[in-house]
C-alpha cells in the first residue's frame, strides 16, 4: 500500500473535527443532564453509559479494525455517532427531550468511540516512517488538541449565549463533516489484514490483540498504572460541572475556559515532544505524569478560586502528553501493521477499564461528601500509582530507542517459543 503525505493530513483533519465536535457534545451532553436532574449521581450515571459500552466494544470490537477497511470503518462510525446526537437534538428542538434519550446517545456514542480512536491511531504508522513515529503522533495530538483549545470556550459561551440545543446540534454535525474528509483517504485495508479476516476465527482474533501484553508484560504494568489514574480522571472531570457551577460559581463560559486551558497545557506539552522527540529514558516521564496528575487533582480539590483552578487546569493539560506521546509511540512501533489495530484497542480497554466505575463512584461520592473531597481522593490514586511504578524493576524495560525495545522484545517472544 503506497500512500501520499498527504493523507496524513487529510487524517489529521478528519480527527481535528471530530475533537472540535468532541469538546461541544461533551459539555453539552453534561450541561443537560444536570440542568434536567440538578443530581450529581445522574452526572455518574451518564459517565457509566458512555463508559461501559467503551470497555466492552474495545474487547469484542477490536478484530473488526484489521477485518475492514479503516476508511470505511471510520465512516461508517462517523454516521453512526451523527445519528445518535441528531436525535436528541431534534427531541429538544420540539421540546420533547427526555433524560433517558440523552443516556441512549452515550451509549451508542460511546460504542463507537471504542473503535474509532484505536482504528485512527492504527493508521498513523501506515502514513510516516518508523523513525519518526514520536513526532507524527505528536503533531496529530497537536491538530486535535487545537481543536479543544478553541472548542470548550466555543462551546461554553454558546451555551450561555443561545443555548445548549444548538451546542449539541454543532457535534453532530462535526461528525458528518469528518465523514466527507475521510471518503477522500484511499484504501487502508493490506492484504494480511485480508488474510487475517479470512484465516482466523473473531474470538482468536480477540485473543491475539491480548496476547501482545502477555509477550511483553511491561506494557501490561503500566497500563494498569494509567487505569487507576484514568479512573480518577474520569471521577474528577464527570463533577467538573457541579465543581463549576457549585464550587466555582461560574457558568457555562467558565467551565469553557477550564477546558481551554488544559488544551493550552496539552499544546505547550506536545510543541515540547515534538521538538525533543523521543527520549531513552520514558519511563521516567510516563511515571512523572501519574505523579503530577495525582498532586495537581489534590490541589483542585482544596481551591475554591476560579484563577487558581485555571491554573491547575493548565498544569493537568501539560502532564498527560508526557505519557500518551511516548506510550503510543511504543505501541507504534512494537506491533506489526497486521495486528495494531486490535492491540490499540486492547490498550485503550486496558487503560480505561476503570474509568466507567471511576465516574460513577466519582458522583456517588460528590453526592455525600462533597466534590471538593472528592477530588483530593481522587488525586492520591495516581499519586501512589505513579510512585509505586517508579519501584518495579520490570518497568526498565521501556527505556531504550523503540529499536532496541523491539530488538528486546523479539529475543523474549523467541526464548518463550524456545523454552
Amino acid at each position: 500500500m503506497s500512500l501520499k503525505p498527504k493523507s496524513f493530513f487529510i487524517m489529521a483533519a478528519a480527527l481535528t473535527i471530530c475533537s472540535l465536535g468532541d469538546t461541544f457534545g461533551l459539555l453539552a451532553l453534561e450541561w443537560m443532564v444536570y440542568l434536567l436532574t440538578g443530581s450529581k449521581l445522574s452526572m455518574g450515571t451518564l459517565a457509566l453509559c458512555r463508559g461501559i459500552p467503551e470497555v466492552a466494544g474495545r474487547l469484542l470490537g477490536a478484530p473488526l479494525i484489521d477485518r475492514i477497511d479503516k476508511r470505511h470503518l471510520l465512516t461508517g462510525l462517523n454516521v453512526i455517532r451523527f445519528t445518535a446526537i441528531a436525535v436528541p437534538v431534534s427531541c429538544a428542538f420540539l421540546d420533547a427531550l427526555q433524560l433517558w434519550q440523552l443516556y441512549a446517545a452515550a451509549v451508542i456514542t460511546g460504542l463507537c468511540n471504542a473503535l474509532f480512536d484505536p482504528a485512527a491511531l492504527a493508521t498513523v504508522p501506515m502514513l510516516t516512517k518508523r523513525d519518526r513515529l514520536v513526532k507524527s503522533y505528536a503533531i496529530l495530538d497537536g491538530f486535535r488538541n487545537g481543536a479543544s483549545l478553541v472548542g470548550p470556550i466555543a462551546a461554553g459561551t454558546m451555551i450561555a449565549v443561545i443555548g445548549v440545543d444548538f451546542t449539541l446540534a454543532v457535534n453532530a454535525a462535526c461528525y458528518l463533516l469528518s465523514a466527507a474528509f475521510i471518503c477522500f483517504l484511499p484504501r487502508m485495508g493490506g492484504k494480511r489484514e485480508k488474510a487475517s479476516a479470512r484465516d482466523s476465527s473473531y474470538l482468536r482474533e480477540i485473543v491475539e490483540g491480548l496476547s501482545f501484553f502477555k509477550q511483553y508484560p511491561p506494557m501490561l504494568v503500566i497500563m494498569i498504572l494509567v487505569a487507576i489514574s484514568n479512573m480518577c480522571s474520569m471521577a474528577v472531570w464527570t463533577m467538573m460541572v457541579p465543581f463549576v457551577q457549585d464550587t466555582l460559581h461560574k457558568d457555562a463560559s467558565g467551565m469553557g475556559l477550564l477546558g481551554t486551558s488544559v488544551s493550552i497545557g496539552t499544546l505547550a506539552a506536545l510543541l515540547i515532544i515534538s521538538l525533543i522527540g523521543d527520549v531513552k529514558k520514558r519511563r521516567i516521564p510516563m511515571l512523572g505524569s501519574l505523579i503530577c496528575i495525582g498532586l495537581l487533582y489534590i490541589v483542585l480539590g482544596s481551591s475554591s478560586h476560579f484563577q487558581t483552578a485555571l491554573v491547575v487546569s493548565v498544569m493537568l493539560g501539560m502532564a498527560g502528553p508526557f505519557f500518551s506521546s511516548f506510550s503510543t509511540a511504543l505501541f507504534g512501533g512494537l506491533v506489526s501493521d497486521g495486528m495494531r489495530g486490535r492491540v490499540m484497542a486492547v490498550r485503550y480497554l486496558v487503560g480505561g477499564s476503570l474509568a466507567p466505575l471511576g465516574g460513577f463512584l466519582g458522583g456517588a461520592v460528590a453526592q455525600v461528601l462533597g466534590v471538593p473531597f472528592m477530588f483530593s481522593l481522587a488525586g492520591l490514586l495516581p499519586l501512589l500509582a505513579g510512585l509505586s511504578g517508579c519501584f518495579i524493576p520490570l518497568l526498565k524495560e521501556l527505556d531504550g530507542e523503540i529499536s532496541e525495545v523491539a530488538a528486546r522484545k523479539r529475543g523474549s517472544d523467541n526464548h518463550t517459543v524456545a523454552t
